[in-house]
Formats: structure tokens, C-alpha cells, sequence
């Protein structure tokens, strides 16, 4: 497979003992390699080791990694109660009840409930006891989500290239209808010179050397011989890239070449006379616009 997405979603859930892992990794595009992790706070630790392992499969692109850890086992809840802060919030409301002439039997209650909810004063006590023996554990459900998300790039990169080929199609049948319209054009410029001339001027008046070299400048601005060729090449070496195998950094390749065809498709419509050649550089642009636009998504 030559051309792998930068965009793909991968998912694991593995489990040992009473501790499940679950491992969430999606990616979109980027030009640089940009890895993003959410991992329980005792975990983080572990986060150079599971940084090798993203690294040895993806070259570009923003990767964000989530981990989330649960205890699967019944366990008896624990809380932490302040008992001093509750007992000076009890003080002070039964205070405010003295002045304020209410019995305390009406107010205590209701304040007791009140100052329970609080989280400052009672609270659940979440443990994670996380020991050394989980990073295997963790590393394992990293690859399996590493996997599936590179399964995932793969196909979305086979739909990639179908359709960088096909573009690359178009381009080459533009180019070839643009050089056909262009060895029609010297000709053509040749004829309308001369007719302009003699109708401004009386034959005999105009050099006919002078004419020649005239109409040869002319002609020398409007060809686009040179053009054409590099664009076939330029297209075969596209052809060639897109398709290619275990190719490092093929998206920056494409990106390079996808400016120098964009390069001498403005020069071919720059010099273009013709009203149908200037046509088919338009649809040509538009073609490699396409072009940049997935080559967005190629890592």
C-alpha cells in the first residue's frame, strides 16, 4: 500500500485482574507529528515508552490518545469526612439562628443536608493504586487501538490514491489537448499578423524579413513546447510516487510536485493565444486544486 491517511480512528479494550483498559486513538491532518495524550494521572510516567510506539507507525499528522481505567471489581466506597470544617459550619449556623430568634430544631436539619452535599466536606475517595505491573497492560492495548487505527489509515489511503490517480488521469489528457491546441497556434498567429498588416499598410511597404522576425518573436512567446514537456514529466513522476511502496514521506513528495505542476500550468496559461487552450488550463487548475485538497489528508 503506497499512501496512507492521516486521518483514522482505532479502539481496545483489554483487562488483567480487576483492572480494565480502555484505549481510544483518533488522528486528523497536520504537517508536523503531533501526539496528544490523555492518560490517567498515574499513568503518565509511562508516556515516553507509548510515545516510541505511536512513533514507530506514524510520520505526520495531530494523534490524540485517550486512556481510561476502570476497577471492575465490587469495592466497599470510601469517604473522607472534615469533621472540624463541619462541626465550625454547624457553629456558626446555629449562631445565625440565636440571632436570628429561630429554634434550631427548624434550621439544623435542613443545614446538616446542605453542608453533606458539599464536596469539602464529605467526599468520595477515589484510589488509584497504580502499580508498575500495568504498564505491559497498558502498552498491550495501545498497539491493539494502534492496529485497528492503522487499518483504518489504510484504507482511507487506498481511497486516496484511487482518486489522486484519477485525477492525474485528467491532467494528462488536459496537457495533451492544451499541446494540440498550441502547435495550431504559430500558424494561426502567422496568418492574423499578416492580415492585420495588410490591412493597415500596402504590401509593398512592409519588409517582409522584419515581418518574418516579428511574427518569430511572437510565436517564440506564445510556445509552450518546454512547458508541456515538464508537465509529462512532472505527471509521470506523480504517477509514479503515488504508486510507489513503503515510500518515506510521500506526502511532502506529492506536495513538491504539486507545485511545480501548478507552476508550469500558469505559464501554459500565460502564453496560451487560444480561447479553447485557455479553457483547458482553467479545467487544469481546477484538477490540481482537487489534487491539493486530498493531498491534505496524505501522510
Amino acid at each position: 500500500m503506497a499512501l496512507i491517511s492521516m486521518t483514522g480512528f482505532g479502539a481496545a479494550t483489554v483487562s488483567e485482574g480487576a483492572v480494565q483498559l480502555d484505549v481510544q486513538i483518533r488522528s486528523v491532518n497536520q504537517r508536523f507529528l503531533d501526539v496528544v495524550w490523555k492518560l490517567p494521572g498515574s499513568y503518565s510516567g509511562f508516556e515516553t515508552a507509548l510515545q516510541k510506539l505511536v512513533r514507530e507507525g506514524v510520520r505526520r499528522g495531530r494523534v490524540e490518545i485517550a486512556v481510561f481505567r476502570k476497577v471492575t471489581s465490587a469495592a466497599t466506597p470510601k469517604f473522607q469526612f472534615r469533621n472540624e470544617l463541619f462541626a465550625a459550619a454547624l457553629t456558626h449556623a446555629r449562631e445565625a439562628a440565636a440571632i436570628a430568634g429561630v429554634p434550631e430544631a427548624d434550621v439544623l436539619p435542613n443545614v446538616v443536608s446542605t453542608l453533606l452535599e458539599r464536596r469539602d466536606i464529605l467526599e468520595l475517595a477515589v484510589e488509584e493504586v497504580l502499580e508498575q505491573s500495568e504498564q505491559p497492560l497498558l502498552e498491550q492495548g495501545v498497539r491493539q487501538a494502534l492496529e485497528e487505527f492503522q487499518r483504518m489509515r489504510a484504507l482511507e489511503g487506498q481511497a486516496l490514491e484511487t482518486e489522486l490517480l484519477r485525477l492525474v488521469n485528467s491532467l494528462e489528457r488536459l496537457t495533451a489537448e492544451v499541446a494540440d491546441f498550441a502547435s495550431k497556434e504559430i500558424p494561426e498567429i502567422q496568418r492574423k499578423v499578416q492580415e492585420r498588416i495588410a490591412k493597415l499598410l500596402l504590401p509593398a511597404a512592409v519588409d517582409p524579413q522584419r515581418l518574418a522576425q516579428e511574427i518569430a518573436i511572437l510565436a517564440d512567446r506564445s510556445d509552450i513546447t518546454e512547458e508541456i514537456t515538464r508537465l509529462g514529466s512532472h505527471l509521470s513522476q506523480l504517477r509514479s510516487v503515488i504508486g510507489a511502496k513503503n515510500v518515506e514521506g510521500v506526502g511532502k513528495k506529492i506536495e513538491f510536485l504539486v507545485q511545480e505542476i501548478g507552476r508550469e500550468i500558469n505559464t501554459c496559461g500565460s502564453k496560451s493565444q487560444s480561447l479553447a487552450a485557455s479553457e483547458r488550463v482553467i479545467e487544469m487548475k481546477s484538477e490540481l486544486e482537487k489534487i491539493r485538497e486530498q493531498v491534505q489528508n496524505v501522510e
